[in-house]
């Protein structure tokens, strides 16, 4: 979310589709960086606490840092490209719809886009993939959120 208020606030002088393109890289940079850090607690915990010492509680905690890695690392390689991949071809039907519009009396007006079917199947096949994603993110979040209350 800060990420996207940092962006906000960047972008506030540039065009509308400048923050869509921008925005479009920030779940493979989230995703990447939250897999990021929880390699560094899973390495940091492995070392001050040696995995051949762990009793029932430890075993759990680092279980819990395992698990939010690799949720966060299979998001970011097999989820985040889909998504972008989804948010690329939905910007360019609705851009090319508005773009295409005849007369400059309509070029402001917001029509469906061109191809309207494609751009239906576009939203449809979108809808399990942010589900996914959506329970991914919960899943990692309460997996940290465990592991510091632990």
């Amino acid at each position: 979310m800060w990420m996207t208020f940092v962006l906000g606030l960047a972008s506030s002088l540039r065009p509308r589709h400048v923050f869509a393109q921008a925005t479009g890289a920030l779940p493979a940079l989230l995703f990447c960086s939250n897999a990021a850090l929880m390699l560094v607690a899973v390495v940091m915990y492995t070392q001050h606490h040696p995995t051949h010492l762990w009793d029932t509680h430890q075993m759990m905690q680092g279980c819990i840092l395992v698990t939010c890695f690799l949720v966060n690392l299979g998001i970011r390689l097999y989820l985040t490209p889909v998504l972008i991949k989804l948010i690329t071809v939905k910007a360019y039907m609705k851009y090319s719809s508005t773009a295409t519009l005849a007369g400059p009396r309509q070029q402001t007006s917001r029509g469906p886009p061109v191809w309207f079917p494609r751009f239906k199947n576009c939203v449809i096949y979108s809808l399990p993939l942010d589900l996914r994603l959506g329970l991914g993110v919960i899943l990692g979040s309460s997996n940290t959120g465990s592991h510091t209350q632990l």
